[in-house]
C-alpha cells in the first residue's frame, strides 16, 4: 500500500496527512476510504475524492486548488466554487483526513 504526503498551504496554513495510511475503494460514483489510524471508513463523492487527491501535488493555496478542481470537472472559477473548496478542506481536516501544523491557524 503506498503512502502519501498530502500537503496544502490555504493562505497561511498548511494542511498534511494524519500520518497514516488510506485504504481506497471506488463504488459507482462515490469513494470509500478506511482510515488506518482512527479505523473510521469515510464515503466521499467525487469532488470531494478528486480535492483531497490534488493534496497529493502540494497545492500551493486555495486559489490554486479551486483552478485545478475547476480543471478536472469541467467548470468555470467563481465565487461558488471558491467557497466549495474551502468547505471541502475544512471537511476533509473534520474527519482527520488532512490537519493543520502545528501553530498555524486557518485564515481563509
Amino acid at each position: 500500500m503506498l503512502h502519501y504526503p498530502w500537503v496544502i498551504t490555504v493562505t497561511a496554513v498548511r494542511y498534511t496527512n494524519t500520518r497514516h495510511e488510506l485504504t481506497h475503494r471506488r463504488c459507482d460514483d462515490l469513494h470509500v476510504l478506511y482510515h488506518n489510524g482512527s479505523g473510521d471508513t469515510h464515503v466521499l463523492d467525487d469532488l470531494t475524492y478528486v480535492a483531497l487527491e490534488m493534496l497529493r501535488d502540494r497545492v500551493d493555496d486555495i486559489d490554486g486548488l479551486t483552478q485545478r478542481v475547476a480543471e478536472a470537472f469541467g467548470a468555470g472559477v467563481d465565487s461558488t466554487l471558491r467557497e466549495k473548496v474551502v468547505g471541502l478542506v475544512e471537511r476533509l481536516e473534520q474527519l482527520a483526513l488532512i490537519e493543520p501544523s502545528p501553530g498555524l491557524e486557518p485564515t481563509f
